[in-house]
């Protein structure tokens, strides 16, 4: 690959100039995005900067159909965002998913690895700078290693097609993994709730509203250890699955 056509494109919620939207958006490529792509020798081009005249619509369409790398913010829930990343799942073509921390991410893109960053926090910042750059050099020596939710659904389409039987074992592995997946999501969700109980339970404590915070604290901390326990043992048992 020529270090010209190692190009990455940006998708993100850009907002109107001057916008706490694009003010984020701005930050985020400059701090995050681009000190990451540079270092891995990729020129970063974000939706809005396109320099060439013509139709925008097009000329996106052709990143996203050609670039070398893409990484998408998921911040805000953007709808033209999650358009333009579905067209790079429907081509099974490299990409990257950020989002600011506290935001959900949408359930049928919640297993995809994501990366998180805050803004407004230095060593978050920092983090996600070297988990792009692991993403981005395990995307060069993997490129055919593509997962997203449109080329899963397609290759389960393909394998229950299949007459081979070694096939049909293959689609019972990856529904096994499928139901493992779905439980992890669902524990993670519990954890976060849980956690985001006691937060509210400590202030609580601080404002010297202590009535109902003391005796519930114990028990949310032993279902949270519970659910951590549970999860380790789903993941004990998808990687003997795999294996």
């Amino acid at each position: 690959m020529k270090i010209e056509d190692k190009i990455c494109f940006i998708i993100a919620p850009i907002g109107e100039p001057e916008s706490p939207v694009r003010d984020r958006s701005d930050k985020v490529l400059k701090f995050i995005i681009k000190p990451v792509t540079d270092k891995c020798g990729y020129c970063a081009v974000r939706a809005d900067e396109l320099p060439q005249p013509g139709l925008i619509t097009t000329q996106i369409i052709t990143h996203l159909l050609n670039d070398s790398i893409l990484i998408a913010d998921l911040s805000d829930h953007n709808p033209n965002v999650y358009y333009e990343l579905a067209i790079r799942h429907v081509i099974k073509k490299p990409y990257v998913q950020l989002i600011e921390v506290g935001q959900k991410i949408p359930f049928d893109i919640q297993a995809i690895r994501t990366i998180y960053y805050n803004s407004k926090d230095l060593e978050s910042v920092d983090k996600a700078k070297k988990d792009l750059e692991a993403q981005i050099r395990f995307i060069e020596q993997n490129p055919d290693k593509v997962d997203s939710p449109v080329s899963f659904s397609l290759d389960i389409a393909m394998l229950s097609k299949s007459s081979n039987p070694g096939d049909k074992d293959k689609m019972s592995m990856v529904h096994l993994m499928q139901v493992f997946r779905s439980e992890m999501l669902n524990l993670t969700s519990n954890i976060q709730a849980e956690l985001k109980e006691m937060k509210q339970s400590m202030f609580n404590q601080q404002s010297g509203n202590t009535s109902k915070t003391k005796e519930t604290d114990f028990s949310k901390l032993e279902r949270i250890q519970k659910n951590l326990g549970i999860e380790k043992k789903i993941l004990h048992e998808e990687d003997k699955n795999v294996q």
